[in-house]
């Protein structure tokens, strides 16, 4: 019989006392039992919170680091403690492991599979009240200690197997991952602020870095200097047309929400087909079109992209999904753009496709908006068929009020 893989459970932490005796707990089963064996813990010398005292009633192996702005380094220290050949788990202090994870990743140490020694599940960044995160993606956190899996970069670090170069992905396993607010703020700045000095410095010495450039364009389009990011990402997507498609088509989506933000709605089309050339499963693009084809007004050329985004599933790729065009966002564009054009039959099921994604599991509440968008929709469809007039003005102006996305629409047809 195999004998069954250990798995090491390690973190490094700032201040994440709010978070991160979850983040530990969801890899204990109820009845007491713990999937891992060993629980490695650094903490930034720097913690004001009570981190450590949370940490300590879980396990002794404690060391502290002093921050020096490379992530890297600093995971790298703690896989150097686990002991070559048994498996590793590397979430941050945040995330915390979804219950179907912990049966699976069981069954994965019994297991062992082999087709990889590094392993991607799913990351979920701020998840809704109706379990739809803003961002998801397959990040590679869980890996067994060869000696050739590391950590890369200092900014924006990813683990990379050096001798066999492959990873394999884990759909099956997903992390949620909610900052509580205050810390979300004070690590959003300093974040910024130490990704645009590493960034610009590593662009200057590795020019043709395609990732490197990428990721600065987004953390110029982030602060607002948005002239910055448009050229970063043409000379992003120069290096990566057809050669790299994944990253080409990433690189066209930010594009195309940089140019929406600009009000550059035919440049931010153009921007969708070419990425449409390198990767045609990326609902993100098909948004994009609707929205901007919204903004120009031409309202049934946005329903035919918005349509087309419903029908995508999440794609292959390593890059950032927005989690909410592969659920509601594109009915919301498809309940506008039928009101535009005044088919309300169609825009009415728009919006009832809409409340299926926006019910709070738990609870069972309903998304008071989409509720009262669908009530003023059946008012407008039993009036339609009266024969009484609609007021254009106001219909105008809810379909208008379209903003991020869709997601703060407003719906108010009398």
């Amino acid at each position: 019989m195999k004998e069954r893989g250990k798995l090491n459970l390690l973190f490094i932490l700032k201040d994440e006392a709010e978070t991160i005796e979850e983040a530990i707990k969801a890899f204990h089963f109820e009845d007491g039992r713990k999937l891992y064996h060993r629980l490695i813990v650094g903490i930034d010398d720097s913690t004001a919170d009570d981190t450590e005292k949370i940490v300590r009633k879980y396990t002794d192996e404690v060391s502290f680091f002093t921050w020096e702005e490379d992530f890297s380094k600093h995971r790298n220290t703690l896989i150097d403690k686990v002991t070559e050949g048994e498996w590793v788990v590397y979430p941050d202090g945040h995330e915390i492991l979804r219950p179907k994870g912990l049966l699976i990743l069981d069954k994965f140490l019994d297991e062992q599979p082999t087709m990889a020694n590094v392993y991607s599940p799913y990351i979920e960044i701020d998840v809704d009240e109706y379990d739809v995160p803003d961002i998801v993606f397959r990040r590679p956190i869980i890996f067994k200690h060869t000696g050739y899996v590391r950590f890369k970069r200092k900014v924006h670090n990813f683990l990379y197997d050096d001798k066999e170069n492959k990873i394999a992905q884990l759909p099956e396993v997903s992390f949620t991952h909610n900052m509580p607010h205050k810390r979300k703020e004070m690590r959003s700045s300093m974040r910024k602020d130490m990704n645009l000095r590493e960034l610009e410095k590593t662009t200057k010495t590795a020019p043709k870095d395609t990732r490197e450039n990428f990721y600065l364009s987004d953390v110029y389009e982030e602060g607002g200097d948005f002239g910055k990011a448009m050229e970063g990402y043409e000379r992003t997507f120069k290096m990566a047309d057809i050669v790299d498609p994944d990253m080409a088509a990433q690189t066209c989506i930010s594009a195309m929400n940089c140019l929406y933000k600009l009000k550059k709605y035919d440049e931010a089309i153009k921007w969708g087909f070419r990425g449409m050339n390198n990767k045609s499963d990326r609902a993100e693009l098909f948004h994009f079109m609707g929205l901007n084809l919204y903004s120009l007004k031409r309202y049934g050329e946005a329903l035919h992209w918005y349509s087309l985004a419903t029908l995508m599933c999440l794609p292959e790729t390593t890059y950032f999904l927005m989690g909410k065009i592969y659920s509601w966002y594109p009915w919301e564009g498809i309940m506008l753009c039928n009101l535009r054009l005044e088919k309300y039959e169609a825009s009415l099921k728009a919006a009832e496709r809409i409340l299926l994604w926006k019910t709070n599991k738990v609870t069972g509440e309903k998304c008071a908006y989409t509720l009262q968008s669908i009530k003023n929709l059946e008012e407008a469809i039993e009036k339609s068929k009266s024969g009484a007039m609609l007021n254009q003005k106001i219909m105008d102006s809810a379909a208008d009020t379209i903003k991020n996305y869709g997601e703060k629409a407003e719906l108010k047809v009398v």
